[in-house]
């Protein structure tokens, strides 16, 4: 009994299969599908495969990546609406393809006349950029870019915001002028950076830097005008500023101009809103620094004084007056840089430029010139003077072109002592008189520290050669010392000497002394150095360190006379040129 009930319940666990014998019919289960979805470069797709039962459909959703979009989406029957793929009923296995390709805009460009331009790439992907190149005519320049977006202008070159639409580029030229001159410190500023900032906010047309020597050229639009000009060179800036067509020079003499005009440090200047506003106060300040220059003592040249125009080169006086100012910068405890040169000038106006010696104080100095002492140099100097004693017939007067030549100083009872030569021929206009041939010698104490000079002896041994055999002679010696000059004086300051002068001078004919004459003076001189004044001398006004002498001249047994004598130093060159009767100047050769 108890296997019976065993056998009808596993019969009636597995009736539907094995043990009902029959009878009923069974249901087949459904069918799937694999759909795959493959994807190029450029994008991505949500799925790589969907599972889909026969009959119905499955969608996939493709995206381009940036730049790209989608070019096509076929397979399985489907269609694309925006990025949704969906496909046609399944009946079977299946793949779909996605395809991108990149986005291209077109960029065009237009030019007015005056130019012509380039354009390497006229198709650009989606956010890349463009660059077109401008090709001026001779004589213009790019005035111009605009379009496709906010795009970037380098002279020539114009970059366009990264695309994303096709776009236009528009190109306008304009005429140009040539500005030209020399960036110097003394030294050329070589290989140095020019930058212009004019009127109408543009700049020069291509960049600009100097050559070996200073020198620059570059185009600036023809109604740009004015520009201010910013010269960059190894940590060091300077300023300058041109109003025309022609020449601007940049050197610290314009970077001056500029702080005196405008009142500000020339970097403030430059950057200022108002920089135009110093236009009017340039002259000034040219004929203010010409003035401060030439009262402290420095060689500047004749003629205009017009640092910013003035055409110069290496080497020539120009140049040498930026050398002694730059050396005068050097040699100043208040300007040992030139930031603090700036700002005292700022400050002080052209009291604040210091001289060539680096003193506020003007000194003698600038009138001393040591190669005027060195062996082997000399110079000359024609004098002539000539009066009527009526409008026709010649009254008196002589001329004479002495020549001064320097021989090697030589110790003498320990100091070193200056030999120096004269000769020249004595054409006197006298009645009755003639032609006479003089030669003598000086001898110098030259202190080349303490600056000064000392005359040892004067017409040391001279003749005069007279015709038919006749001489003169006149030896000066000083006892003491003598006619000391001392160039490191201030102005206003006193320099006293007192020293015996011995005169012979003796009268021979056919070798028979026929007259002599002896006299020693006691010369008593106090020497004031007045400070720096122009005189007329040969033809020309010349810059001087004035002297003002007052000599006292005694006798053992009398006074002889009391009077004020002035002594004239040409200013760089140091010489003596007193006489108001100098018809020319000649130094190593050439004419001064």
């Amino acid at each position: 009994m108890r296997n019976l009930k065993l056998l009808l319940a596993f019969c009636g666990g597995i009736s539907l299969v094995a043990c009902g014998g029959g009878g009923g019919k069974s249901t087949p289960s459904a069918t799937n599908y694999i759909v795959s979805a493959t994807v190029g470069e450029g994008g991505v797709v949500n799925s790589s495969t969907n599972t889909v039962s026969a009959n119905s459909t499955t969608s996939f959703n493709f995206t381009a990546n940036e730049g790209y979009r989608i070019k096509s989406v076929t397979g399985c029957g489907g269609a694309l609406t925006n990025n949704l793929f969906t496909t046609a009923a399944i009946t079977g296995n299946c793949s779909v393809t996605g395809v991108f390709e990149l986005i291209t805009f077109t960029v065009s460009v237009s030019a007015s006349a005056g130019g012509s331009y380039l354009l390497p790439n006229a198709k650009v992907m989606s956010g890349q950029t463009s660059k077109v190149i401008a090709v001026p005519d001779t004589g213009f320049a790019v005035n111009t870019f605009s379009g496709c977006g906010a795009g970037t202008a380098d002279y020539n070159s114009y970059t366009t915001a990264p695309m994303i639409a096709d776009c236009s580029v528009a190109i306008s030229f304009k005429k140009t002028v040539a500005v030209e001159g020399t960036a110097a410190e003394g030294a050329a500023l070589a290989n140095a950076e020019i930058t212009a900032k004019c009127s109408d906010g543009s700049g020069f047309s291509s960049p600009i830097k100097t050559d070996s020597t200073g020198h620059f050229t570059g185009s600036l639009g023809e109604a740009s005008f004015p520009c201010a000009l910013k010269l960059t060179s190894q940590g060091k800036t300077y300023f300058s500023l041109v109003r025309e067509a022609g020449t601007v020079n940049i050197t610290p003499l314009t970077d001056l101009t500029l702080v005196i005009a405008s009142g500000k440090n020339s970097a403030d200047w430059y950057s200022s809103a108002g920089w135009k506003d110093v236009i009017p106060q340039i002259d000034a300040a040219q004929i203010s620094i010409q003035a401060r220059l030439s009262d402290m003592g420095y060689k500047v040249p004749a003629g205009e004084f017009k640092p910013l125009t003035k055409s110069f080169l290496i080497g020539d006086q120009w140049d040498m007056l930026l050398d002694e100012f730059r050396a005068g910068l050097d040699n100043s405890p208040d300007t040992k840089t030139y930031d603090a040169l700036i700002n005292t000038v700022k400050t002080r106006g052209v009291h604040g430029i210091p001289s060539p010696t680096g003193t506020d104080v003007l000194t003698a100095e600038v009138c001393f010139n040591s190669e005027l002492f060195a062996e082997g140099n000399s110079y000359s100097m024609k004098q002539r003077l000539e009066t009527t004693s009526d409008g026709n017939s010649t009254g008196w007067g002589f001329e004479q072109t002495l020549t001064y030549s320097n021989k090697k100083a030589v110790a003498e009872n320990g100091l070193l002592v200056l030999t120096r030569e004269f000769n020249g021929d004595l054409i006197s206009f006298s009645p009755n008189s003639i032609p006479a041939v003089s030669n003598y010698v000086d001898k110098l104490l030259v202190d080349f520290e303490e600056k000064s000079v000392i005359q040892i002896s004067s017409r040391g041994g001279s003749t005069l050669t007279i015709p038919e055999g006749g001489t003169y002679t006149n030896t000066t010696t000083y006892d003491g010392f003598g006619n000391k000059i001392v160039f490191t004086s201030a102005v206003g300051g006193e320099i006293s000497t007192s020293y015996v002068e011995n005169v012979l001078a003796v009268l021979s004919t056919n070798g028979i002394e026929t007259w002599r004459n002896e006299q020693h003076d006691l010369i008593e001189d106090n020497r004031v150095f007045k400070g720096l004044t122009n005189i007329y001398r040969a033809g020309k006004m010349r810059r001087v360190c004035e002297f003002e002498v007052k000599r006292k001249t005694t006798r053992p047994d009398s006074l002889i006379s009391e009077n004020i004598l002035y002594e004239y130093y040409l200013l760089g060159v140091g010489l003596n040129i007193s006489s108001d009767v100098i018809e020319s100047i000649t130094w190593n050769g050439k004419e001064i």
